[in-house]
């Protein structure tokens, strides 16, 4: 295969079957398309008096945003693609297509399910959520959340993939379907769009800014609900899925005392090493990052 030539989608160049151009287009101008919508989203809070966004904090998530794309870039680029890869050819059960359409419904069901299950372990695992928290500690809830990540939320993905590549689903194809479910995960981090009670069955399948709202409020009933990234049928499935029943405090449960990127990805590391520290053996401390948040 040829090498990467998308930063922005981080993808293979695997010729034209695999792709149809608008699905391409999408990939390659995804940056725009963030942008564009989060330039139409603060232009719709101004417009209607009803502000979304503060400064302060804007200007935080798009620090983190930047700094994260950067460390993603990097860690896709030399370690996920080569060991997703490496993991393939060498122990794949099966040498599946990559010119399939059938493959490829199947690996963006397969890559739902395990971003799924790395969306939830991210809650449920100290070492996890250090990196995931960064998306949790905003205390508003508008488009700039969407992309705002911390730098150690990169490599936890491997080990949630890894199935898929032994299965024997090429490297770039988990990769870029990952990419797709977080470009449309991005859209769903607004207040401004509500219930599409007139599409039941829509909220009911796929993740959108009703389902997904509730993920991010610190109120115990929506406390590690709502998990979905592109669908919400493993949340069905498995037990995780809950509608709006009160108004969203949104926010972690607990708050860095400042909204900077540095305290924003170092909050929560430094309560993890105190931990680490405090722990009565060597034991005892090495056990703690993998264990409840």
């Amino acid at each position: 295969m040829s090498p990467v030539t998308s930063p922005a989608g981080l993808i293979a160049d695997m010729g034209e079957v695999l792709l149809t151009p608008w699905v391409q287009a999408v990939i390659d101008h995804q940056l725009f398309l963030v942008v564009g919508l989060i330039a139409l989203e603060l232009a719709w809070s101004v417009w209607r008096r009803r502000p979304t966004h503060t400064v302060r904090i804007t200007l935080s998530s798009v620090s983190l945003a930047l700094l994260h794309f950067g460390a993603y870039v990097i860690t896709t680029l030399l370690v996920v693609l080569p060991v997703l890869q490496g993991a393939r050819d060498a122990f794949g059960v099966f040498d599946l297509p990559a010119d399939g359409v059938l493959t490829w419904g199947l690996c963006l069901l397969g890559t739902d399910l395990c971003a799924y299950c790395l969306h939830r372990s991210q809650h449920h695992v100290r070492w996890f959520w250090v990196g995931h928290s960064v998306h949790h500690t905003a205390p508003e809830f508008n488009l700039t959340v969407g992309p705002r990540l911390g730098l150690l939320d990169t490599l936890d993905r491997i080990p949630f993939f890894l199935p898929l590549a032994l299965l024997g689903f090429h490297a770039e194809m988990i990769v870029l379907c990952y990419a797709l479910i977080e470009l449309w995960s991005f859209w769903t981090h607004t207040s401004w769009i509500p219930r599409l009670r007139w599409l039941p069955w829509f909220e009911w399948v796929f993740n959108t800014p009703a389902n997904h709202r509730l993920h991010h409020g610190r109120n115990a009933v929506y406390l590690d609900r709502n998990f979905g990234e592109f669908t919400m049928l493993w949340d069905h499935l498995f037990g995780t899925y809950v509608r709006q029943t009160e108004p969203v405090d949104y926010g972690a449960t607990l708050m860095p005392p400042r909204q900077d990127p540095w305290t924003a990805n170092a909050f929560e590391l430094r309560r993890l090493w105190a931990d680490m520290r405090a722990a009565p053996n060597w034991r005892v401390a090495l056990a703690v990052p993998w264990r409840g948040v």
